[in-house]
């Protein structure tokens, strides 16, 4: 085939076998279309961002689906002259860039990648959106809600590679299987991944006191090590696509990450338990609509934000599952205080329910629910 733009991250052989369709898994994210068997490049398709690892030829050849980009869309399109017929689009957008407000308030996060950034294992864009965790004038208090834009990148705290004479880096500067801690000037331990534990090094940052490094990686592993031994000390699980971008507190209690998967977690660091999900609405119409929820199920969100997370429940072999939205249990789960209870404990779920009913007399009291109750 004529050379290559990019490493291929897919193909797709036409019906008629006289065409290959290859999708891109490097920059600069062109989709080209070749002729079999000179290998003739016959078209380029260069509305996608980003990597296309998902292509396909209709049963009649006379489409093509590829999927991919910063925003994970889908374009349907005529292979012989590279006409769009559809693009079909979610409601969010993968997590490029995530911060941590340096009075300890609240979360940042960009949904535009930096392809220019010359340390993208620290920084991959600017930070867009912020959530706000708790209010300024009550630190004690935890009040988790949507906080608008971003007025100033200084007011946040991005991921850290280097503390004292402790730095991290990966074995070529770029995302890579092996970091390296590096300490006065010397490698002292290198942590080499493989398929089976996320395979690469896609995000790293320290935590303010230099003693924990944590790296995010492909499919939604995220990890921590220390970094004194070298050793893995916990595992953060809950992503579900590759980790690009995490932020740790500045009092190092707290990590907050993004993603692939278009959802911005927080978790507590010395344990690695998930505190809270937060995914914000992105398509243009509804971009005020977001929902926070906490690993039982409990959440908080604008108006329609229940609308957006849910449960799969199965059916059987050979079935397709149902879906439940959240806002049809929302008596049960939309449980703002709850949630906020939930982070000033730490996440424990029966200190945050009873802590909701002692400061709210006289009105219906929470009890802890499992989804589970309500399919049996």
């Amino acid at each position: 085939m004529a050379k290559q733009d990019s490493r291929i991250g897919s193909l797709s052989i036409a019906p008629d076998g006289k065409k290959v369709l290859s999708g891109p898994a490097s920059p600069p994210g062109i989709v080209n279309i070749f002729a079999i068997p000179s290998g003739k490049r016959l078209l380029q398709f260069g509305e996608h961002k980003n990597l296309v690892l998902a292509t396909a030829f209709s049963p009649d050849g006379r489409l093509a689906a590829t999927g991919g980009g910063s925003h994970k869309e889908i374009y349907l399109w005529e292979p012989g002259a590279g006409r769009i017929r559809h693009k079909l689009m979610g409601k969010g957008r993968a997590i490029w860039s995530v911060g941590f407000a340096r009075d300890g308030t609240g979360l940042a996060w960009g949904k535009e990648p930096d392809y220019s950034t010359p340390n993208a294992l620290i920084y991959r864009g600017l930070l867009q959106y912020r959530f706000q965790l708790r209010e300024n004038n009550r630190p004690g208090r935890f009040y988790p809600t949507w906080g608008g834009g971003v007025k100033s990148e200084r007011e946040y705290l991005r991921a850290i590679k280097a503390v004292g004479a402790v730095r991290i880096r990966t074995a070529n500067g770029q995302i890579h299987p092996t970091l390296e801690i590096i300490e006065n000037g010397q490698v002292r331990h290198r942590i080499t991944r493989n398929p089976t534990d996320g395979n690469y090094h896609r995000s790293l940052t320290l935590t303010p006191g230099g003693r924990t490094v944590i790296s995010g990686g492909s499919w939604g592993v995220l990890a921590s090590y220390d970094v004194a031994s070298g050793r893995k000390l916990e595992r953060f699980i809950g992503h579900t696509g590759d980790v690009w971008a995490l932020a740790p507190s500045p009092d190092g209690r707290f990590l907050v990450s993004g993603g692939v998967d278009q959802t911005v977690r927080l978790w507590e660091i010395e344990s690695g338990r998930l505190l809270l999900n937060i995914f914000a609405v992105s398509d243009g119409a509804n971009d005020n609509e977001w929902v926070a929820w906490t690993p039982a199920g409990y959440y908080t969100a604008s108006p329609n934000g229940g609308r957006y997370i849910g449960w799969h429940i199965n059916q059987g072999e050979d079935r397709l599952a149902r879906y439940y939205p959240a806002e049809r249990f929302a008596k049960q789960f939309r449980q703002p205080r709850v949630v906020s209870h939930y982070l000033a404990t730490g996440g424990d779920l029966e200190r945050a329910i009873a802590l909701t009913n002692a400061g709210s007399p006289g009105q219906e009291r929470v009890r802890e629910t499992t989804a589970a109750e309500f399919f049996r």
